[in-house]
């Protein structure tokens, strides 16, 4: 184990200075992990999910929060006539995937949230939409004796969050840019034979 750092303090200071010689001290030296006791059974470890955003409530605590039922949930971004689909199945509450679209230049999509089943049986989706779109700028050069074009990649973000209710097999535009929409369709997914 190296030494701490050595800290000059002003005799005003000497409190703040010996606090963060120990924070040092401390930060240096590992923790080993403590035994087992004989006898004493190891208890598996259980992931939980925080249920802070909504969503379906586990009966019990210290449980995973899950929806009743899988859902598929699908992005699809419309630019003109051409339609692109990210779509990702879960039985979760927390959702977030991203996906790129098409060919180079690609457009990169993100979406997460949270859908929460409610006692009527309809869905609420809370949000965020968004989409890195390029612009392929072409500049012409000055006067020369040939014409020369060249072209540059600009991004630019476009970004939405909200929450609305969610009519399972009802699409639903979120986000209108120019041309392009960016649309969720959440059906529930068929049971697994």
């Amino acid at each position: 184990m190296s030494n701490p750092p050595r800290l000059r303090c002003a005799p005003a200071l000497a409190v703040a200075c010996l606090a963060i010689t120990f924070g040092a001290l401390v930060a240096q030296t590992p923790i080993p992990p403590t035994p087992p006791q004989p006898g004493a059974p190891i208890l598996p470890r259980r992931m939980v999910v925080p249920n802070g955003g909504g969503g379906a409530q586990s009966g019990q605590p210290g449980q995973v929060a899950i929806l009743s039922q899988n859902y598929l949930v699908k992005l699809q971004v419309r630019n003109g006539e051409s339609t692109e689909t990210v779509e990702v199945l879960t039985a979760s509450p927390s959702l977030s995937f991203n996906g790129v679209l098409g060919k180079s230049p690609s457009t990169v999509v993100t979406f997460s949230g949270t859908l929460q089943e409610t006692e009527e049986g309809s869905l609420v989706l809370h949000y965020s939409v968004g989409g890195r779109v390029p612009e392929v700028i072409e500049s012409v050069a000055p006067s020369t004796p040939v014409t020369a074009t060249a072209a540059r990649i600009e991004y630019k973000d476009e970004t939405s969050m909200g929450a609305i209710h969610v009519t399972a097999g009802s699409e639903q535009t979120l986000l209108k840019s120019g041309q392009r929409a960016y649309s969720i369709l959440i059906v529930p997914a068929p049971k697994a034979q």
